[in-house]
Order: C-alpha cells, then structure tokens, then sequence
C-alpha cells in the first residue's frame, strides 16, 4: 500500500489531500473519521462496509458526511483519492440534512454537473502527487467553490470546539453562543450530521488517538489530560470511534490507520 499526501499542506479550501494505492489485496482496513466532510474518488475494485458490517455500495465520486468508522476491502491496482473539508461542506453541496445521510456515500453526480465529475474522475486516475491532485481539482471545481465556503451558525460553533480541542461541556459550548440548546442542536444535525456532543467527544478522541499514537505519554496520563473520568470512561468513546478495545488497537498493526494520524489533526 502507498499512502500518499503533503507534509505541512496548507489550502484555503482543502484540509488535506491523500491518494492511497493498493498494489495487493487488502482486506479489514479500518477507516477511522476525523469529523470532516469527505470528497472522495474510487479507481478499480473496492469494497466497503460500514461499522455494521452491512455492505455499501460505492460511486466513482462521491462525498460524505461525518460518521461512523467503515472497513475496506481493496485489491490490486486500485485507488482512493479522497479531499478532506470541513464539516459543514457536505450539507452546503447537496443542502441535505446531514444526519438523514449519516454514513451514505452519496454519487457527487447527483448535485453537480455530470461531465465535470467524469472529467474529475478521468484527469485525477493517474495523478499521484498532492500538487498535480489539487491543480486538477481546482480546475475543475473552482467555479463551485464560493457557494460551498458559504459561512452557516454551524462553521461558529466547530471553530470554537477545535480551538478548545474538544474539552469542553455542552453548557460551556452553549453559554458560548447566542442559542438554545434545542436550537444549536438542530442546526448542528443538519449540517454536521451528528449531536455538538457527540462532535465535542469525536474531536477530543482525535487528538488523544494522535498521541497515543506518538507514544510519548502514558494512557493514564492522557486520560487525565484529555478530561476522562477515567480508563473505563476512554474504552467507551474507544469502542464507539473504532469498534475495538485500546489492546486491541496496541496489537494489531493497522498501516493505513497509523500513516492517517502521523498527520496533524486540522480544524
């Protein structure tokens, strides 16, 4: 497997760019979310199942939603491109409600012009540097972007839960913002697609991930650090982001999971 992406890649639209190359079968490769939207394109044979284990079928361009983790099957010769964005760019491209579509890889096709997305699809197949992928990209899409870095209540409320890493209560983030909680919830669903708590807890998960990941600090003291009540508080949100037990995630050898939080964590 190739992973590729930018060290230090800086964009005013894209968070980051990764195209990941498979050159033998892979199989059960788990696919962890950051709570971003995704724009992603498939080249060759590639199987998805969501955190079910249901089978979902996948278009040659699509985006998604922040969700649940989701497993791979890829073989030989194929390809992912996928262009991480903020978490409300999902709902500004299709105007969906974003939790009806949670965990839905969802044909791009279906809210932009067709031809530009085959042209898409055809100009990236052989690109393998970041540099090339965004040029490409640009060329294609520029036209789309004013209307999708349209700024929503949403964008607000995620800026302050990435500036305070994710620790903070749901009073906290309410008392920060001129809402209810009926009402910042409701917009929050819409175009993020999950709960601001649930977001708060996902966020906060990412960055201790990354550094249980560096290995430099004791699980006990980043449960501390990271405001769990304790071991057993951290195994929950464990389980919930990556389906297994931290010993199992400290056994198992997951390439693509470990070269995905090398990165840094982008807000």
């Amino acid at each position: 497997m190739q992973f590729i992406n930018k060290e230090g890649f800086q964009d005013s639209f894209y968070k980051d760019i990764i195209r990941i190359n498979y050159d033998s079968i892979t199989k059960n490769q788990l696919i962890n979310d950051f709570g971003y939207s995704y724009l992603m394109l498939k080249y060759g044979e590639i199987k998805t199942r969501d955190h079910n284990g249901q089978s979902v079928e996948i278009p040659e361009v699509f985006i998604k939603t922040s969700g649940d983790f989701f497993y791979v099957d890829a073989y030989p010769e194929s390809s992912w491109i996928t262009f991480e964005l903020p978490a409300t760019f999902f709902h500004k491209v299709t105007s969906l409600n974003a939790s009806q579509n949670i965990n839905k890889l969802v044909n791009l096709s279906e809210f932009v012009d067709r031809a530009l997305i085959e042209k898409l699809h055809n100009l990236l197949e052989d690109c393998n540097a970041v540099d090339e992928i965004l040029n490409v990209a640009n060329s294609v899409l520029s036209s789309y972007y004013e209307d999708w870095s349209s700024f929503t209540r949403a964008d607000g409320v995620l800026e302050y839960i990435y500036e305070k890493n994710g620790l903070l209560t749901n009073q906290e983030l309410i008392e920060q913002f001129p809402y209810s909680q009926r009402t910042m919830e409701r917009f929050f669903q819409e175009c993020v697609g999950v709960s601001p708590y649930r977001y708060v807890r996902l966020v906060r998960f990412n960055f201790i991930i990354r550094e249980i990941e560096m290995g430099d600090s004791p699980i006990p003291d980043l449960i501390e650090k990271y405001n769990y009540y304790d071991k057993s508080h951290f195994e929950k949100d464990f389980q919930k982001f990556l389906g297994q037990s931290i010993a199992t995630y400290r056994n198992e050898f997951n390439p693509l999971l470990t070269q995905a939080l090398s990165r840094n964590y982008i807000s």
